[in-house]
């Protein structure tokens, strides 16, 4: 008897089973994908906000060519967690300011923008990074 329940009840969970299998193998590219857009949507709306709050600092300090005091505001602000580097390129696409864990291989990542479509995840020498870049007005 107690066999033939076992049967039973693998006719009903066998199914139910194979169906949850395929059902996370469906769902999970699926949310990794809005995780993804989610997170980097996230990034972009704090480096505008950064770059906002950095704006008027940098145009009292960069005509002054006040390397200390841009080191200092740039330090300061890769202090979140979620920053990784800040740089500060000239309209010739040359980097002037950069904190210490920039990526060299990076360069002025906005005169490379503007010859190729922009991608806002990069993959560097070390490991994929989400680069935003705001224009200093």
């Amino acid at each position: 008897m107690s066999f033939r329940s076992f049967r039973l009840s693998l006719r009903f969970i066998l199914p139910l089973a194979i169906v949850l299998v395929i059902f996370a193998y469906a769902a999970v590219p699926l949310m990794d994908n809005l995780t993804l857009r989610w997170f980097v949507r996230d990034l972009d709306i704090r480096s505008q906000l950064l770059a906002s709050a950095l704006q008027d600092p940098l145009t009292e300090y960069v005509p002054q060519n006040s390397k200390k005091k841009i080191m200092q505001l740039f330090d300061r602000a890769i202090q979140d967690e979620r920053l990784y580097a800040l740089g500060f390129c000239d309209n010739d696409g040359n980097l002037l300011y950069k904190t210490a864990t920039y990526p060299e291989s990076l360069g002025c990542w906005h005169a490379k923008m503007a010859v190729v479509e922009p991608k806002s995840l990069v993959h560097l020498p070390q490991g994929p990074v989400h680069v935003a870049y705001s224009v200093l007005e």
